[in-house]
């Protein structure tokens, strides 16, 4: 799975930023939810483009990145914008659960939006406690229960049908409180808060179909080539097109989040 991952987001790095706006958004509020801390330096776990990085950069003037993501081309956007910004950074393209961390190093360990593509959930998290310093931070963000559930509930439906890992992937993308705490914790981390927001979203098929195109098609590219992948996606989109209403299409937009810290001295601003 993480080659199709790597080679999926390699694709679509380019319109990344503009279809997963609201990821981002997402995590802003990550990111707004932490106490205010001197972090000198940070981690995120499929740092993606960066977006939560930079979050975090702005509010606390962090100075140092170790970044891991699956996909060169989203690692060279983000190592562009840090190296725009002349923050250092340490950039890496591999798996969080494989790749050799410092330990103890950073006062921040960031996972916003991909924590639920890792196949070891807890080896990631436990790696991310593995890199904080005592009494520093991690931020979580992650899809939560019933997220893009008319989406689930309409392409499961379609006729002629679609290939069904397609939608069974959300199932095993939602990731509840109760497990994220799971992992949390049995990292030796203290949870601070956890929690989940659920937003009622409206959008233009061709606009909602981008996004997904941009933040999973390597669960397509695993079970089909790239001529059926393009058919069933424009398959798909006629279908959210006839779904829609007046202002769009209507679905549901569900986070989990969660803050947790690491037992020891905390490094307040």
């Amino acid at each position: 799975m993480s080659t199709f991952i790597g080679d999926s987001y390699d694709r679509t790095a380019g319109r990344y930023d503009d279809a997963a706006r609201h990821n981002a958004q997402g995590g802003a509020r990550l990111i707004g939810a932490l106490p205010d801390l001197d972090v000198e330096s940070l981690l995120d776990a499929g740092c993606g483009t960066g977006f939560a990085s930079l979050c975090a950069i702005e509010r606390f003037g962090a100075r140092k990145v170790i970044g891991v993501d699956l996909s060169a081309e989203m690692v060279a956007r983000f190592h562009q914008k840090l190296r725009q910004r002349g923050i250092e950074s340490d950039l890496r393209v591999g798996d969080i659960t494989r790749i050799d961390l410092p330990l103890e190093a950073v006062d921040l360990a960031i996972c916003s939006m991909a924590l639920h593509w890792i196949e070891d959930r807890a080896g990631a998290v436990a790696a991310m406690s593995g890199a904080l310093r005592p009494g520093g931070y991690l931020a979580l963000l992650a899809p939560g229960p019933e997220h893009d559930r008319e989406y689930v509930d309409l392409i499961s439906r379609l006729d002629p049908p679609i290939h069904p890992a397609i939608y069974e992937a959300f199932a095993r993308a939602a990731i509840p409180i109760e497990e994220i705490e799971a992992y949390v914790e049995a990292a030796g981390l203290e949870t601070v808060d956890v929690w989940t927001e659920t937003r009622k979203r409206r959008v233009a098929a061709e606009r909602y179909i981008a996004r997904m195109t941009a933040v999973g098609s390597h669960v397509t590219a695993e079970v089909m080539s790239r001529e059926d992948e393009e058919k069933t996606f424009a398959h798909i989109q006629q279908a959210v097109q006839a779904a829609s209403g007046p202002r769009g299409f209507e679905y549901t937009f569900t986070k989990t989040f969660a803050v947790a810290r690491k037992p020891g001295p905390a490094p307040v601003a």
